[in-house]
């Protein structure tokens, strides 16, 4: 379902309007929705460049925000404000149309979505935050929250797998791999969060996971 034909503009740290989506030039590889079959990689090469990558940080930054527009446009904004419930302003996903909110905003690491392009717009994958940061299910368990710009978002339950869109643009092998035993922890695909605290989130911002097994500090009993 798609949200209209409007992507959020912030002009400032306050204002937000609604300006038209602009489609991309012809020759840009964002207007050929099923990607390039040249470009899809085979099994064998995906996994040495993904054994390859740097580990993934524990607290991370936001690389790219990603908007998805009507046929398959997609727009990168410096900044979004978020809300409870709500997809990314101007996206044209409606989180309410299957899981709820917890499908509200889809995230998924820069780098691996580099090694699957290879050479393609990685906005490609369509997740609209782009981001440096660990995200194994082994460190961001399902309620596990971030702080990331003004925001408190969550980590949902809601597995982010891969679909046919996703095939189509990296190819099969691409999208085996994301549920193969060795990564099916790592979550290449990505995950989902929903929205706790409203706030903005801007490219750059830093990702801090809030330990919410820490212990509170309580101040010491009077003798």
């Amino acid at each position: 379902m798609d949200r209209g034909d409007t992507v959020a503009v912030f002009q400032g740290d306050t204002t937000m309007i609604e300006e038209p989506l602009q489609a991309e030039p012809e020759s840009d590889p964002l207007t050929t929705p099923a990607g390039d079959p040249a470009r899809h990689l085979d099994t064998a090469t995906l996994t040495r460049a993904l054994r390859a990558l740097p580990p993934a940080p524990r607290h991370g930054i936001v690389r790219r925000l990603v908007v998805r527009g009507p046929e398959h446009v997609r727009a990168f904004p410096e900044r979004v404000a978020l809300d409870i419930g709500i997809a990314v302003p101007g996206d044209r996903w409606n989180p309410a149309n299957k899981h709820g909110d917890g499908t509200q905003i889809t995230v998924m690491r820069a780098d691996v979505a580099d090694v699957f392009a290879n050479g393609q717009d990685a906005s490609l994958a369509g997740d609209n935050l782009m981001v440096d940061l660990d995200l194994a299910s082994t460190r961001l368990p399902a309620g596990r929250q971030l702080r990331i710009g003004s925001c408190t978002l969550e980590v949902t339950d809601v597995p982010h797998t891969g679909c046919k869109q996703f095939t189509q643009r990296f190819g099969a092998e691409a999208m085996k791999l994301t549920a193969a035993p060795e990564f099916i922890h790592d979550r290449l695909r990505g995950l989902h969060l929903r929205v706790i605290t409203p706030g903005t989130v801007a490219v750059g911002d830093t990702i801090e996971i809030i330990d919410v097994a820490a212990p509170i500090s309580r101040p010491a009993p009077l003798v």
